[in-house]
Protein backbone atom coordinates (compact mmCIF):
# COMPACT_ATOMS: atom_id res chain seq x y z
CA UNK A 1 0.00 0.00 0.00
CA UNK A 2 2.83 2.32 0.95
CA UNK A 3 4.58 1.60 -2.37
CA UNK A 4 1.35 2.39 -4.30
CA UNK A 5 1.07 5.74 -2.53
CA UNK A 6 4.74 6.43 -3.35
CA UNK A 7 4.17 5.69 -7.04
CA UNK A 8 1.05 7.86 -7.05
CA UNK A 9 2.98 10.77 -5.54
CA UNK A 10 5.74 10.45 -8.11
CA UNK A 11 3.19 10.44 -10.96
CA UNK A 12 1.42 13.48 -9.52
CA UNK A 13 4.76 15.27 -9.13
CA UNK A 14 5.65 14.57 -12.76
CA UNK A 15 2.24 15.79 -13.92
CA UNK A 16 2.68 19.02 -11.96
CA UNK A 17 6.18 19.57 -13.34
CA UNK A 18 5.10 18.95 -16.93
CA UNK A 19 1.95 21.04 -16.64
CA UNK A 20 3.95 23.85 -15.07
CA UNK A 21 6.36 23.80 -17.99
CA UNK A 22 3.73 23.54 -20.71
CA UNK A 23 3.66 27.33 -21.14
CA UNK A 24 7.44 27.52 -21.39
CA UNK A 25 8.43 24.71 -23.73
CA UNK A 26 7.28 23.17 -26.95
CA UNK A 27 8.32 19.66 -27.85
CA UNK A 28 8.86 18.83 -31.50
CA UNK A 29 5.70 17.30 -32.91
CA UNK A 30 3.49 18.90 -30.25
CA UNK A 31 2.34 22.34 -31.34
CA UNK A 32 0.91 24.33 -28.44
CA UNK A 33 1.13 27.61 -30.32
CA UNK A 34 3.51 29.11 -27.77
CA UNK A 35 6.92 28.30 -29.18
CA UNK A 36 8.87 27.33 -32.27
CA UNK A 37 9.81 23.90 -33.53
CA UNK A 38 13.47 23.01 -33.63
CA UNK A 39 14.97 20.49 -36.00
CA UNK A 40 16.99 18.48 -33.51
CA UNK A 41 14.30 17.22 -31.09
CA UNK A 42 15.27 19.79 -28.48
CA UNK A 43 12.85 22.17 -26.79
CA UNK A 44 12.70 25.87 -27.64
CA UNK A 45 12.12 28.17 -24.68
CA UNK A 46 9.46 30.77 -25.38
CA UNK A 47 10.91 34.27 -25.28
CA UNK A 48 9.13 36.55 -22.86
CA UNK A 49 7.84 39.77 -24.42
CA UNK A 50 7.84 42.57 -21.87
CA UNK A 51 7.20 45.24 -24.50
CA UNK A 52 9.37 47.62 -26.50
CA UNK A 53 12.85 48.23 -25.15
CA UNK A 54 16.15 49.25 -26.75
CA UNK A 55 18.47 46.41 -27.71
CA UNK A 56 19.07 43.56 -30.07
CA UNK A 57 20.32 43.00 -33.59
CA UNK A 58 18.06 42.75 -36.64
CA UNK A 59 19.50 40.37 -39.23
CA UNK A 60 18.42 41.14 -42.79
CA UNK A 61 19.53 39.84 -46.19
CA UNK A 62 21.00 41.34 -49.32
CA UNK A 63 22.61 40.31 -52.59
CA UNK A 64 26.26 41.13 -53.15
CA UNK A 65 26.51 44.78 -54.20
CA UNK A 66 28.67 46.12 -57.00
CA UNK A 67 28.38 49.57 -55.44
CA UNK A 68 27.05 51.11 -52.23
CA UNK A 69 26.22 54.35 -54.03
CA UNK A 70 22.45 54.47 -53.42
CA UNK A 71 21.87 56.71 -56.43
CA UNK A 72 23.49 54.52 -59.06
CA UNK A 73 22.81 51.00 -57.86
CA UNK A 74 20.34 48.73 -59.61
CA UNK A 75 20.52 46.23 -56.76
CA UNK A 76 17.18 46.35 -54.95
CA UNK A 77 18.73 45.14 -51.70
CA UNK A 78 21.23 48.02 -51.74
CA UNK A 79 18.18 50.27 -52.01
CA UNK A 80 16.73 48.51 -48.94
CA UNK A 81 20.02 49.12 -47.11
CA UNK A 82 19.92 52.79 -48.09
CA UNK A 83 16.48 53.22 -46.48
CA UNK A 84 18.18 52.90 -43.09
CA UNK A 85 21.21 55.14 -43.83
CA UNK A 86 19.60 57.95 -45.83
CA UNK A 87 16.45 60.02 -45.61
CA UNK A 88 14.25 61.25 -48.44
CA UNK A 89 12.39 64.50 -49.09
CA UNK A 90 9.23 62.44 -48.62
CA UNK A 91 8.80 59.07 -46.91
CA UNK A 92 6.69 56.29 -48.44
CA UNK A 93 4.13 55.06 -45.93
CA UNK A 94 1.82 53.12 -48.25
CA UNK A 95 1.15 52.27 -51.86
CA UNK A 96 1.20 55.70 -53.56
CA UNK A 97 1.10 57.44 -50.16
CA UNK A 98 3.86 59.67 -48.78
CA UNK A 99 4.48 61.99 -45.84
CA UNK A 100 6.97 64.78 -45.28
CA UNK A 101 10.56 63.76 -44.67
CA UNK A 102 13.44 66.20 -45.12
CA UNK A 103 11.00 68.55 -46.86
CA UNK A 104 9.09 70.54 -44.24
CA UNK A 105 6.65 72.12 -46.69
CA UNK A 106 6.16 72.96 -50.36
CA UNK A 107 4.02 74.99 -52.74
CA UNK A 108 3.11 74.55 -56.40
CA UNK A 109 2.57 77.17 -59.08
CA UNK A 110 -0.83 77.49 -60.72
CA UNK A 111 0.39 75.87 -63.93
CA UNK A 112 1.80 72.90 -61.97
CA UNK A 113 5.33 73.42 -63.28
CA UNK A 114 7.17 75.11 -60.39
CA UNK A 115 7.63 73.51 -56.96
CA UNK A 116 9.13 75.48 -54.08
CA UNK A 117 10.35 73.43 -51.12
CA UNK A 118 11.40 74.45 -47.62
CA UNK A 119 13.76 71.96 -45.97
CA UNK A 120 13.84 71.21 -42.27
CA UNK A 121 16.51 73.04 -40.30
CA UNK A 122 19.20 71.57 -38.05
CA UNK A 123 19.46 68.19 -39.73
CA UNK A 124 22.96 66.74 -39.73
CA UNK A 125 24.71 64.06 -41.71
CA UNK A 126 26.44 61.28 -39.79
CA UNK A 127 29.78 63.10 -40.10
CA UNK A 128 28.41 66.24 -38.44
CA UNK A 129 27.91 68.37 -41.56
CA UNK A 130 24.56 70.12 -41.83
CA UNK A 131 22.08 69.28 -44.59
CA UNK A 132 21.44 72.06 -47.11
CA UNK A 133 19.40 72.60 -50.26
CA UNK A 134 22.64 72.30 -52.22
CA UNK A 135 22.86 68.64 -51.19
CA UNK A 136 19.35 68.02 -52.55
CA UNK A 137 20.15 69.81 -55.83
CA UNK A 138 23.37 67.79 -56.12
CA UNK A 139 21.48 64.54 -55.51
CA UNK A 140 18.98 65.27 -58.28
CA UNK A 141 21.70 66.26 -60.73
CA UNK A 142 23.75 63.15 -59.87
CA UNK A 143 20.76 60.91 -60.67
CA UNK A 144 20.17 62.77 -63.95
CA UNK A 145 23.84 62.38 -64.84
CA UNK A 146 23.77 58.62 -64.10
CA UNK A 147 20.75 58.22 -66.40
CA UNK A 148 19.50 54.66 -66.76
CA UNK A 149 22.30 53.38 -64.54
CA UNK A 150 20.20 54.68 -61.64
CA UNK A 151 16.97 53.00 -60.56
CA UNK A 152 15.72 56.52 -59.79
CA UNK A 153 16.27 58.02 -63.23
CA UNK A 154 12.53 58.14 -63.97
CA UNK A 155 11.91 59.98 -60.69
CA UNK A 156 13.82 62.99 -62.01
CA UNK A 157 13.39 62.62 -65.78
CA UNK A 158 10.59 65.21 -65.81
CA UNK A 159 12.71 67.88 -64.08
CA UNK A 160 13.76 70.81 -66.26
CA UNK A 161 15.90 72.53 -63.63
CA UNK A 162 16.68 72.51 -59.93
CA UNK A 163 18.06 75.41 -57.92
CA UNK A 164 19.09 75.87 -54.30
CA UNK A 165 17.65 79.08 -52.83
CA UNK A 166 19.74 79.81 -49.80
CA UNK A 167 20.50 77.11 -47.26
CA UNK A 168 17.00 75.61 -46.92
CA UNK A 169 15.07 76.69 -50.02
CA UNK A 170 14.78 74.66 -53.21
CA UNK A 171 13.07 75.39 -56.53
CA UNK A 172 12.29 72.62 -59.01
CA UNK A 173 10.89 73.40 -62.47
CA UNK A 174 9.21 70.57 -64.41
CA UNK A 175 9.09 70.06 -68.16
CA UNK A 176 5.40 69.22 -67.95
CA UNK A 177 2.85 69.20 -65.11
CA UNK A 178 2.97 66.00 -63.07
CA UNK A 179 0.20 65.46 -60.48
CA UNK A 180 2.18 62.71 -58.72
CA UNK A 181 5.57 64.47 -58.76
CA UNK A 182 5.88 64.71 -54.96
CA UNK A 183 5.44 60.92 -54.73
CA UNK A 184 8.59 60.58 -56.82
CA UNK A 185 10.78 62.53 -54.38
CA UNK A 186 11.46 59.38 -52.38
CA UNK A 187 15.08 58.76 -53.36
CA UNK A 188 18.02 59.02 -50.90
CA UNK A 189 19.41 62.51 -50.32
CA UNK A 190 23.21 62.33 -50.21
CA UNK A 191 25.82 64.90 -49.09
CA UNK A 192 27.66 66.65 -51.91
CA UNK A 193 30.92 66.75 -49.96
CA UNK A 194 30.97 62.94 -49.72
CA UNK A 195 29.44 61.76 -53.00
CA UNK A 196 30.86 64.28 -55.43
CA UNK A 197 33.85 61.99 -56.01
CA UNK A 198 31.98 58.67 -55.97
CA UNK A 199 32.05 56.73 -59.22
CA UNK A 200 28.82 55.49 -60.79
CA UNK A 201 29.95 51.92 -60.14
CA UNK A 202 32.45 50.16 -57.90
CA UNK A 203 33.30 50.23 -54.23
CA UNK A 204 36.34 50.42 -52.00
CA UNK A 205 36.90 50.80 -48.27
CA UNK A 206 37.28 54.57 -48.53
CA UNK A 207 33.79 54.96 -49.98
CA UNK A 208 31.64 55.15 -46.88
CA UNK A 209 27.93 55.90 -47.34
CA UNK A 210 27.01 58.81 -45.08
CA UNK A 211 23.46 60.07 -44.73
CA UNK A 212 21.08 61.68 -42.25
CA UNK A 213 19.17 58.46 -41.55
CA UNK A 214 18.39 56.42 -38.45
CA UNK A 215 21.36 54.06 -38.78
CA UNK A 216 25.06 54.66 -39.40
CA UNK A 217 27.29 52.58 -41.65
CA UNK A 218 29.75 50.76 -39.37
CA UNK A 219 31.50 47.93 -41.24
CA UNK A 220 31.58 45.89 -44.45
CA UNK A 221 33.26 42.54 -44.90
CA UNK A 222 32.82 39.69 -47.37
CA UNK A 223 29.76 38.33 -45.62
CA UNK A 224 27.84 41.25 -44.17
CA UNK A 225 27.32 44.99 -43.79
CA UNK A 226 26.72 46.33 -40.29
CA UNK A 227 24.78 49.44 -39.29
CA UNK A 228 24.53 50.93 -35.81
CA UNK A 229 21.83 53.11 -34.28
CA UNK A 230 22.03 56.88 -34.82
CA UNK A 231 21.45 58.15 -31.31
CA UNK A 232 20.99 61.72 -32.65
CA UNK A 233 18.46 60.91 -35.35
CA UNK A 234 16.55 64.11 -36.11
CA UNK A 235 13.20 62.39 -36.64
CA UNK A 236 13.03 61.35 -32.99
CA UNK A 237 12.39 64.98 -31.97
CA UNK A 238 10.15 65.92 -34.90
CA UNK A 239 6.51 66.75 -34.13
CA UNK A 240 5.28 64.16 -36.64
CA UNK A 241 8.20 61.80 -36.11
CA UNK A 242 8.84 58.73 -33.99
CA UNK A 243 7.51 59.21 -30.45
CA UNK A 244 10.04 56.87 -28.88
CA UNK A 245 13.71 55.86 -29.24
CA UNK A 246 14.88 53.59 -32.02
CA UNK A 247 14.50 50.21 -30.38
CA UNK A 248 16.98 48.14 -32.38
CA UNK A 249 20.67 48.61 -31.57
CA UNK A 250 22.19 47.19 -34.73
CA UNK A 251 21.15 46.02 -38.19
CA UNK A 252 23.21 43.45 -40.04
CA UNK A 253 22.69 42.88 -43.76
CA UNK A 254 24.04 39.41 -44.50
CA UNK A 255 25.13 38.79 -48.07
CA UNK A 256 23.81 35.84 -50.10
CA UNK A 257 24.08 34.74 -53.70
CA UNK A 258 20.43 34.02 -54.47
CA UNK A 259 16.92 33.60 -53.11
CA UNK A 260 17.34 29.91 -52.28
CA UNK A 261 20.36 30.73 -50.10
CA UNK A 262 18.30 33.39 -48.33
CA UNK A 263 15.51 30.91 -47.65
CA UNK A 264 18.02 28.38 -46.30
CA UNK A 265 19.47 31.10 -44.05
CA UNK A 266 15.98 31.95 -42.82
CA UNK A 267 15.29 28.32 -41.94
CA UNK A 268 18.55 28.22 -39.95
CA UNK A 269 17.63 31.56 -38.29
CA UNK A 270 20.67 33.32 -39.70
CA UNK A 271 18.33 36.07 -40.90
CA UNK A 272 15.13 37.27 -39.27
CA UNK A 273 13.23 38.01 -42.47
CA UNK A 274 13.00 36.32 -45.86
CA UNK A 275 11.35 37.31 -49.10
CA UNK A 276 9.20 34.91 -51.06
CA UNK A 277 8.32 35.80 -54.64
CA UNK A 278 5.44 33.33 -54.77
CA UNK A 279 2.26 32.23 -53.01
CA UNK A 280 2.46 31.75 -49.26
CA UNK A 281 1.91 28.00 -49.65
CA UNK A 282 2.88 25.96 -46.60
CA UNK A 283 4.39 29.00 -44.89
CA UNK A 284 0.96 30.44 -44.13
CA UNK A 285 0.20 27.34 -42.05
CA UNK A 286 3.29 27.55 -39.87
CA UNK A 287 2.79 28.80 -36.33
CA UNK A 288 6.46 29.48 -35.59
CA UNK A 289 6.72 32.42 -38.04
CA UNK A 290 4.74 35.41 -39.22
CA UNK A 291 3.72 35.47 -42.88
CA UNK A 292 2.60 38.75 -44.49
CA UNK A 293 1.41 39.18 -48.07
CA UNK A 294 1.53 42.49 -49.95
CA UNK A 295 0.87 43.70 -53.49
CA UNK A 296 4.18 43.35 -55.29
CA UNK A 297 5.75 45.01 -58.32
CA UNK A 298 4.91 42.04 -60.58
CA UNK A 299 2.01 42.07 -63.03
CA UNK A 300 0.43 39.90 -65.66
CA UNK A 301 -0.70 41.98 -68.63
CA UNK A 302 -2.46 41.51 -71.95
CA UNK A 303 -0.71 43.42 -74.74
CA UNK A 304 -2.52 44.08 -78.00
CA UNK A 305 -0.21 44.88 -80.90
CA UNK A 306 -1.03 48.02 -82.93
CA UNK A 307 0.64 46.21 -85.84
CA UNK A 308 -0.70 42.68 -85.52
CA UNK A 309 -0.33 39.81 -87.92
CA UNK A 310 -1.04 40.30 -91.60
CA UNK A 311 -4.48 41.89 -92.20
CA UNK A 312 -5.28 41.70 -88.49
CA UNK A 313 -8.00 44.07 -87.21
CA UNK A 314 -5.92 44.89 -84.10
CA UNK A 315 -4.11 47.48 -86.24
CA UNK A 316 -7.38 49.42 -86.07
CA UNK A 317 -7.54 51.57 -82.91
CA UNK A 318 -11.35 51.49 -82.85
CA UNK A 319 -11.22 47.67 -82.80
CA UNK A 320 -8.64 47.57 -79.99
CA UNK A 321 -10.63 50.08 -77.98
CA UNK A 322 -13.82 48.06 -78.31
CA UNK A 323 -12.35 44.73 -77.22
CA UNK A 324 -10.34 46.18 -74.30
CA UNK A 325 -13.35 48.05 -72.95
CA UNK A 326 -15.43 44.92 -73.46
CA UNK A 327 -12.95 42.79 -71.49
CA UNK A 328 -13.18 45.31 -68.64
CA UNK A 329 -16.95 44.81 -68.56
CA UNK A 330 -16.68 41.04 -68.97
CA UNK A 331 -14.33 40.79 -65.99
CA UNK A 332 -17.15 42.04 -63.78
CA UNK A 333 -19.77 39.82 -65.39
CA UNK A 334 -17.69 36.65 -65.66
CA UNK A 335 -14.63 36.64 -63.37
CA UNK A 336 -12.08 33.88 -63.75
CA UNK A 337 -13.56 30.86 -62.03
CA UNK A 338 -10.38 29.41 -60.63
CA UNK A 339 -8.64 29.88 -57.31
CA UNK A 340 -5.25 29.90 -59.03
CA UNK A 341 -5.92 33.01 -61.10
CA UNK A 342 -7.50 36.32 -60.22
CA UNK A 343 -8.30 39.35 -62.35
CA UNK A 344 -7.48 42.11 -59.91
CA UNK A 345 -5.83 44.88 -61.92
CA UNK A 346 -8.28 45.70 -64.73
CA UNK A 347 -9.93 48.63 -63.03
CA UNK A 348 -7.17 49.42 -60.57
CA UNK A 349 -4.63 50.42 -63.19
CA UNK A 350 -6.65 51.48 -66.21
CA UNK A 351 -9.10 54.25 -66.81
CA UNK A 352 -10.85 52.40 -69.59
CA UNK A 353 -14.60 52.52 -69.89
CA UNK A 354 -16.56 49.30 -69.73
CA UNK A 355 -18.74 48.30 -72.72
CA UNK A 356 -21.29 45.53 -72.37
CA UNK A 357 -21.73 42.89 -75.06
CA UNK A 358 -24.35 44.72 -77.15
CA UNK A 359 -22.54 48.07 -76.93
CA UNK A 360 -19.31 46.38 -78.02
CA UNK A 361 -20.94 44.76 -81.04
CA UNK A 362 -22.48 48.12 -81.98
CA UNK A 363 -19.07 49.80 -81.67
CA UNK A 364 -17.54 47.16 -83.94
CA UNK A 365 -20.35 47.61 -86.47
CA UNK A 366 -19.65 51.34 -86.49
CA UNK A 367 -15.99 50.55 -87.11
CA UNK A 368 -16.95 48.71 -90.28
CA UNK A 369 -17.17 45.08 -89.15
CA UNK A 370 -20.16 42.79 -89.68
CA UNK A 371 -21.91 40.61 -87.14
CA UNK A 372 -24.08 37.56 -87.78
CA UNK A 373 -26.38 37.30 -84.77
CA UNK A 374 -27.67 33.84 -85.62
CA UNK A 375 -24.24 32.28 -86.07
CA UNK A 376 -22.55 34.57 -83.49
CA UNK A 377 -19.76 35.49 -85.90
CA UNK A 378 -17.98 38.80 -86.21
CA UNK A 379 -16.62 39.02 -89.72
CA UNK A 380 -15.33 41.20 -92.48
CA UNK A 381 -16.81 40.91 -95.97
CA UNK A 382 -14.60 40.90 -99.03
CA UNK A 383 -15.88 40.15 -102.49
CA UNK A 384 -19.11 38.85 -100.96
CA UNK A 385 -17.35 36.26 -98.78
CA UNK A 386 -17.58 36.11 -94.99
CA UNK A 387 -14.25 36.00 -93.19
CA UNK A 388 -14.61 35.48 -89.43
CA UNK A 389 -12.35 37.60 -87.26
CA UNK A 390 -9.67 35.34 -85.78
CA UNK A 391 -7.09 36.67 -83.33
CA UNK A 392 -3.90 34.97 -82.25
CA UNK A 393 -3.17 34.90 -78.51
CA UNK A 394 0.33 33.92 -77.37
CA UNK A 395 1.27 33.03 -73.82
CA UNK A 396 4.01 31.15 -72.04
CA UNK A 397 2.31 28.64 -69.75
CA UNK A 398 5.23 28.37 -67.35
CA UNK A 399 2.90 30.23 -64.98
CA UNK A 400 -0.32 28.28 -64.67
CA UNK A 401 -2.48 31.36 -64.30
CA UNK A 402 -1.62 32.45 -67.85
CA UNK A 403 -3.39 29.36 -69.14
CA UNK A 404 -6.51 30.32 -67.19
CA UNK A 405 -6.30 33.91 -68.42
CA UNK A 406 -5.99 32.73 -72.03
CA UNK A 407 -9.06 30.53 -71.61
CA UNK A 408 -10.98 33.43 -70.08
CA UNK A 409 -10.03 35.80 -72.92
CA UNK A 410 -10.95 33.17 -75.52
CA UNK A 411 -14.35 32.63 -73.90
CA UNK A 412 -15.02 36.35 -73.57
CA UNK A 413 -14.22 37.15 -77.21
CA UNK A 414 -16.15 34.11 -78.44
CA UNK A 415 -19.28 35.70 -76.97
CA UNK A 416 -18.94 38.62 -79.40
CA UNK A 417 -18.19 36.37 -82.35
CA UNK A 418 -14.40 36.53 -82.35
CA UNK A 419 -12.42 33.30 -82.57
CA UNK A 420 -9.18 33.14 -80.59
CA UNK A 421 -6.28 30.92 -81.56
CA UNK A 422 -4.51 30.53 -78.19
CA UNK A 423 -0.98 29.16 -78.38
CA UNK A 424 1.21 28.10 -75.46
CA UNK A 425 4.71 29.01 -76.64
CA UNK A 426 8.21 29.20 -75.19
CA UNK A 427 9.63 32.24 -73.49
CA UNK A 428 11.96 32.71 -76.46
CA UNK A 429 8.97 32.71 -78.82
CA UNK A 430 7.27 35.46 -76.81
CA UNK A 431 10.47 37.52 -76.84
CA UNK A 432 10.75 37.18 -80.61
CA UNK A 433 7.10 38.14 -81.08
CA UNK A 434 7.47 41.22 -78.89
CA UNK A 435 10.69 42.26 -80.66
CA UNK A 436 9.10 41.99 -84.10
CA UNK A 437 5.65 43.26 -83.15
CA UNK A 438 4.21 40.39 -85.17
CA UNK A 439 1.46 39.22 -82.84
CA UNK A 440 -2.17 40.06 -82.21
CA UNK A 441 -2.37 39.57 -78.45
CA UNK A 442 0.12 38.29 -75.92
CA UNK A 443 0.06 37.62 -72.16
CA UNK A 444 3.26 38.71 -70.44
CA UNK A 445 4.69 39.17 -66.99
CA UNK A 446 6.38 42.45 -66.10
CA UNK A 447 7.83 44.31 -63.14
CA UNK A 448 7.08 47.88 -62.23
CA UNK A 449 10.26 49.95 -61.82
CA UNK A 450 10.73 51.46 -58.39
CA UNK A 451 10.77 54.91 -59.95
CA UNK A 452 7.26 54.53 -61.40
CA UNK A 453 3.85 55.37 -60.03
CA UNK A 454 0.90 53.07 -60.60
CA UNK A 455 -0.78 55.53 -62.96
CA UNK A 456 2.24 55.34 -65.27
CA UNK A 457 2.15 51.57 -65.62
CA UNK A 458 0.30 51.24 -68.96
CA UNK A 459 2.55 53.84 -70.62
CA UNK A 460 5.72 52.25 -69.26
CA UNK A 461 4.67 48.81 -70.49
CA UNK A 462 3.82 50.20 -73.91
CA UNK A 463 7.20 51.87 -74.05
CA UNK A 464 9.05 48.70 -73.04
CA UNK A 465 7.20 46.75 -75.74
CA UNK A 466 8.06 49.40 -78.35
CA UNK A 467 4.35 50.08 -78.90
CA UNK A 468 4.22 53.47 -77.16
CA UNK A 469 2.32 56.26 -78.86
CA UNK A 470 -0.60 53.94 -79.56
CA UNK A 471 -3.87 53.84 -77.65
CA UNK A 472 -5.59 50.77 -76.23
CA UNK A 473 -2.63 48.41 -76.36
CA UNK A 474 -2.19 47.33 -72.73
CA UNK A 475 -4.63 45.78 -70.29
CA UNK A 476 -3.26 44.79 -66.83
CA UNK A 477 -4.81 41.48 -65.79
CA UNK A 478 -3.46 40.84 -62.32
CA UNK A 479 -1.06 42.11 -59.74
CA UNK A 480 0.85 39.41 -57.92
CA UNK A 481 1.47 39.23 -54.21
CA UNK A 482 4.86 39.14 -52.58
CA UNK A 483 5.41 37.47 -49.21
CA UNK A 484 7.56 38.46 -46.24
CA UNK A 485 8.39 35.81 -43.67
CA UNK A 486 9.38 36.95 -40.17
CA UNK A 487 10.76 35.04 -37.22
CA UNK A 488 8.77 35.69 -34.09
CA UNK A 489 11.57 37.48 -32.26
CA UNK A 490 10.53 40.57 -34.28
CA UNK A 491 7.68 42.38 -32.58
CA UNK A 492 5.75 45.35 -33.92
CA UNK A 493 3.69 46.21 -37.00
CA UNK A 494 4.51 44.40 -40.22
CA UNK A 495 3.31 46.53 -43.15
CA UNK A 496 5.37 45.60 -46.22
CA UNK A 497 4.74 47.58 -49.40
CA UNK A 498 6.29 46.96 -52.80
CA UNK A 499 8.67 49.92 -52.56
CA UNK A 500 9.67 49.18 -48.97
CA UNK A 501 9.34 45.62 -47.73
CA UNK A 502 10.55 46.78 -44.29
CA UNK A 503 7.81 49.36 -43.91
CA UNK A 504 6.94 49.71 -40.23
CA UNK A 505 10.45 48.90 -39.01
CA UNK A 506 10.68 52.02 -36.79
CA UNK A 507 8.17 50.37 -34.44
CA UNK A 508 9.96 47.03 -34.34
CA UNK A 509 11.72 45.72 -31.29
CA UNK A 510 13.63 42.49 -30.71
CA UNK A 511 12.76 39.91 -28.09
CA UNK A 512 16.07 38.23 -27.27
Amino acid sequence: MRSVRKITCVVLLLVLILSGCSGLFEIKGLNTGTGAFLEDNTMDAVKEDVGPAPGGTLNLFMYRPNTLNPLTTKNQTVRHLSLFIFDQLFFEVGDEEVKNGLAESYSVSQDGLVFDFALRDKIFFHDGEQLSADDVAFTIEAIQKAGEKSIYHRNVSGIESVQALGRLGLKIVLKNPDPVFVNKLTFPIVPRHIFEEWPVEGHNEKLIPIGTGPYIYAAYDDNEITLTRNESYWYLDSDEGISHPLWIDKITFKIYANESDIMAAFQKKEVDIAYLDADTGVYSKRTDIYCNEYESDKFEILAVSPKGLKNSPVSDEAFRKAIIEYLCWYSEKEPVENGKAELNALFSFTRQNALDRRSTINALLEAGYKYDEEENILYSAKNGAKSQIVLQLLYNGVYEERTYFSEWISKALFEIGIKVSAQNVTSLDTQKAVASGSFDMIILGCRMPVSASLSEMPDLISESLAISGNNFVVLPLSRKNGVLLYHKNIKGPRKPIWKNIYNGWSEWYIVE
